[in-house]
């Protein structure tokens, strides 16, 4: 029986713009494609695990992707990557939180995490976070997921998982989640349908 939904944050409940704006046009990979990169990215774990701070982050991503941005215009880039939330979020979050326990496990860092907590009033909407940047461990690595189980005293089976991206919701699978992949608040809905969590 699922007793937490655990949801990722950045591009299921929280819009992202398009990659271009943030990156610049020089930057032509697929989504799929720079996702892969990006999630993997020894430059950008270190950022979201709380290894290093925002300058060392912009000044070692331009390098790696080759951009011709000033660190300044990254900068801006960067912290406009989040547009708020998905209408309807709030609504279903109240919902949900009537009958289940609401985690929020986010690939995040210093800069995004209190706009999002305290600007989009995510922080009193679910009953735990363990966003990367302050547990240490990040998403798609294991042991990101089970430290959700192992603070919480859950089995994995008793977990849904809600990601947009595959990688994260494959590396959840693994560890014996409920898991489903979901681009945007309306896919999330479709999700949470297709394992009876709400009609």
């Amino acid at each position: 029986m699922i007793k937490a939904v655990v949801f990722d944050l950045g591009g299921v409940l929280v819009k992202l713009a398009p990659l271009h704006q943030v990156f610049g046009q020089p930057y032509h990979e697929a989504d799929s494609v720079f996702w892969r990169h990006w999630l993997h990215s020894e430059v950008v774990r270190r950022f979201e695990t709380g290894c290093s701070t925002l300058d060392e982050f912009i000044a070692d991503i331009k390098e790696e992707l080759k951009l011709g941005l000033s660190h300044e215009e990254l900068i801006r880039r960067h912290r406009g990557f989040i547009q708020g939330l998905y209408p309807g979020v709030t609504d279903l979050l109240d919902q949900l939180k009537e009958n289940y326990l609401l985690v929020s496990l986010s690939n995040n860092n210093p800069v995004h995490w209190p706009v999002m907590m305290n600007d989009y009033g995510l922080e009193r909407q679910f009953h735990f976070h363990f966003p990367s940047h302050e547990t240490g461990l990040i998403k798609p690595d294991h042991n990101a997921f089970e430290n959700i189980t192992d603070s919480l005293s859950l089995q994995p089976n008793e977990v849904l998982f809600v990601d947009d991206n595959e990688i994260n919701v494959n590396a959840a699978k693994e560890v014996g989640f409920l898991a489903c992949q979901a681009k945007g608040i309306d896919a999330a809905r479709r999700g949470l349908i297709a394992h009876n969590i709400m009609r």
